[in-house]
């Protein structure tokens, strides 16, 4: 199985664990690009989830990400993946937009792929909720990560 997580810097750990948002923040990482920062990214949600699924992880989130830029880089990796294995798709909006829910929920409907969207506003509110703080730049730690992953778990494994 196959978690692919995409979003924004939330979704992409930024600063879950290091001062980076990105890989390329770290002058020792610079080459990998706008890659999530490899700390980071083993503490992020993502990667708590597809420990417990036994799932391979990948995680094309980007700080810079707008919507349209996750929806065509999902799509992409959906349409062009080699590999005959199950894929769970797991997409942070950066921002809610309904008709855009919509017909990315049909998306993968039509092609029968175990899905989560959520748009990041829920994430920041269930967290705030949850009593998690974020730094100064509106990103979550490494606990936060632990406990948006446990939220996540119940209704994975109902459509898995």
């Amino acid at each position: 199985m196959i978690l692919y997580i995409n979003g924004d810097g939330h979704s992409a750990a930024a600063m879950a664990a290091t001062d980076f948002v990105a890989a390329e923040d770290d002058v020792d990482l610079w080459y990998m690009g706008r890659a999530p920062h490899p700390v980071n990214l083993r503490r992020s949600y993502g990667a708590y989830i597809a420990s417990v699924l036994k799932a391979r992880l990948l995680v094309e989130a980007d700080a810079n990400n707008t919507n349209q830029v996750v929806i065509d880089q999902t799509k992409k990796f959906i349409e062009n993946n080699p590999v005959n294995e199950q894929i769970l798709v797991i997409v942070g909006m950066p921002v809610y937009d309904k008709l855009q829910f919509d017909e990315f929920g049909a998306y993968f409907k039509q092609r029968d792929i175990k899905h989560i969207l959520y748009p990041v506003s829920d994430y920041i509110e269930w967290l705030t909720l949850k009593h998690h703080t974020p730094n100064e730049f509106g990103y979550f730690d490494e606990l936060a990560h632990k406990d948006w992953a446990g939220n996540l778990i119940k209704p994975l494994t109902r459509i898995i």
